[in-house]
This record gives C-alpha cells, sequence and structure tokens, in this order.
C-alpha cells in the first residue's frame, strides 16, 4: 500500500474523536516535509489538514464531505498537547466501507502532492474530491459493472500495474479504454462463454485509422469472487504512486457512482483472467456501412474463432506486456 495512505488509514484506525467542540481535531502529520495532516475531528469525521489555500477559494458545505480554505482550528495530538492553527481543512463523513476507502485513496494522492508541491492547485483538487463524492450516488446497470470489472483486472493483475494504470482513460465515454505510445486497447468483457461482444461504429472507424487491440475476456459469475470494490481496493494496493490510484478511483468512480461500493456482481479472477484474450480489432467481424446517411450503428460479433496476436507483437508493446498473465 502507498505510505501515506498507509498513514491515513492508521489514523483513521487508531486515533479516537476529540471532545466535540468546534474547531478542534486529533491529527498525525504526513509526508517527509510534514505539510499536511489526517485524523479525526469532534464528529468522527475524517480530516485532511493542509496549508492555509488562496483567498479566492471557495468554502464547501455539502452532506457527507465540507472544505475550509482558512479554518481557526484547535489541534490535538495523541499525547495530548494541545495548538491552535489556522489549517485549510478537507473533513469528509467515512460512515460508510466506499467513503473511507475513496476519502484514504484520494487525500493520500493530494497530500503527497502538497508536500512535494506547496504549490499544488488545491482548489482544483478539491472539486475533484467534490466530484467524487456526488458520484456515490449515481445508479448503472450490470453492464456498466462487469465491463468496468474487467478494466480494473487489467490494472489489479497487472503484471506492471502502474503502466496499465497510467495509460487508463480519464472518460469512461472515450472510445477507447486504454492508450500508451502507439498503443491502443478496447476492453470488452462478456459473461457469455461463446465469446460475443457489442461494437459501436466510433470502434470501427477508429480501427480504420490505428492499430487497436481488443481484450476480451469471459466473466466467470461465483459467489466467492471479487466485486468491482474488491478490484479497486487491491489496484490501489498495487499502486505505489498516490496521484496514480487516486486517477484509478476518480475513474471508476465516474463510471459506476455508487454501484461502485454496492454492487453484488463477483467474478471467479482466475477463471475470467485465464479466458483473456488480445485480438487485433481489425479482423473483428463488421457490418458493412457504405450509406453516408447511417449516423450511427452498433452490433454484436462472435469472436471463438478470431487470431490472438503474436508473441512478437506483445512483447513489442509497453502496454501489451504489462497486461495479466505476459510475463
Amino acid at each position: 500500500m502507498n505510505p501515506t495512505r498507509a498513514a491515513i488509514v492508521a489514523a483513521l484506525d487508531e486515533l479516537a474523536p476529540p471532545p466535540e467542540q468546534d474547531g478542534r481535531a486529533i491529527v498525525r502529520t504526513l509526508g517527509p516535509n510534514g505539510k499536511c495532516a489526517a485524523g479525526l475531528d469532534g464528529r468522527g469525521w475524517a480530516v485532511l489538514l493542509m496549508p492555509p489555500a488562496a483567498s479566492q477559494t471557495a468554502t464547501i458545505m455539502l452532506q457527507n464531505l465540507e472544505f475550509s480554505p482558512a479554518a481557526s482550528l484547535i489541534l490535538c495530538s495523541e499525547n495530548h498537547e494541545i495548538e491552535r492553527a489556522t489549517r485549510a481543512q478537507l473533513a469528509c463523513r467515512v460512515d460508510t466501507a466506499a467513503a473511507r476507502l475513496a476519502f484514504c485513496i484520494a487525500a493520500a494522492a493530494l497530500a503527497e502532492e502538497i508536500d512535494h508541491d506547496q504549490e499544488t492547485d488545491v482548489a482544483r483538487r478539491i472539486a475533484g474530491f467534490v466530484e467524487l463524492f456526488r458520484g456515490l450516488a449515481r445508479q448503472v446497470a450490470d453492464a456498466d459493472v462487469v465491463g468496468l470489472w474487467g478494466e480494473l483486472a487489467l490494472i489489479a493483475f497487472g503484471v506492471s500495474p502502474d503502466v496499465v494504470a497510467n495509460a487508463w482513460h480519464a472518460d469512461p465515454s472515450d472510445v477507447l479504454d486504454f492508450e500508451l505510445g502507439g498503443s491502443r486497447v478496447e476492453v470488452k468483457t462478456t459473461r457469455d462463454p461463446s465469446r460475443t461482444h457489442w461494437f459501436s461504429g466510433d470502434q470501427l472507424a477508429l480501427t480504420q485509422l490505428a492499430d487497436v487491440t481488443l481484450a476480451s475476456l469471459i466473466a466467470v459469475p461465483s459467489t466467492t469472487g471479487a466485486s468491482v470494490a474488491d478490484l479497486l481496493e487491491l489496484a490501489a494496493s498495487r499502486l505505489d504512486d498516490g496521484p496514480l490510484a487516486a486517477h484509478v478511483l476518480a475513474v471508476a468512480s465516474r463510471t459506476l457512482g455508487d454501484a461502485l461500493w454496492t454492487s453484488d456482481l463477483r467474478f471467479d479472477t482466475d477463471a475470467t483472467l485465464s479466458s483473456l484474450r488480445l485480438l487485433p480489432m481489425r479482423e473483428i467481424p463488421k457490418v458493412d456501412v457504405r450509406d453516408d446517411r447511417v449516423l450511427e450503428v452498433s452490433w454484436r460479433a462472435a469472436l471463438a474463432n478470431v487470431a490472438e496476436r503474436s508473441a512478437v507483437d506483445i512483447d513489442a508493446s509497453a502496454l501489451l506486456s504489462a497486461l495479466p498473465g505476459r510475463a
């Protein structure tokens, strides 16, 4: 686990909330330069303290998240020492496993960034927190859960998870899922054992312009398997870089919202990953659309007989060779 995230987890686990009085918090210092601290306020909310933010940074008051750019605080230490200080304070209600994990990953990334560069754009980072916590309320279909499960599995079990995570798209609506250098990968995960997937006209058009690899997975249901939340936690634990773990969390949250934490869909990781096939998209069966009045098209194709990419092609790509089972 990333050391800053581990320190935040330990602080939330081990510290007792101070008396519930305005402006009191008990915290531990984070990072080698000690610019940030994390702990609990009197309500039991998780807090991240930072150097005071620029005066134009807005105060935020939401149901589960609060931010003050310059709060007057009474800081309590574990040995009962008390200090008065002015700090930027981010406070989050973490009464669910979902909110706790989200806070620990995102706060660790922000704390690391500030510890190395006090000119960090705190306002923009706090906006990311707002988006993250608001996203916990969205609803999605099971197909979206299955799709994200496949993408997270490639990161969580990758030979080089940092490489795969760096290549992951920032916007879930992007046409392709991963891109690194000249390598582009679209992930399709299906519960159909005959390996059939849906494709869009945009994906077809892109294959005429660039070499794209399809990572095809057959998700094998299992009551004891991994959920998307399990895969997210595993992926975050394998990423040493805090901001990179925060990127993975942000993309996953944008994709599924609350279902990231509440979905009960579980799949056997070993069986599903053993089904991974890397196929050249140009070889995928396509529909022939020559009428320029047709603006959008999608189709379902059976891929059981499509030949995989060669080992030479895979070894020549930093992205493809970083995927699971490619060591």
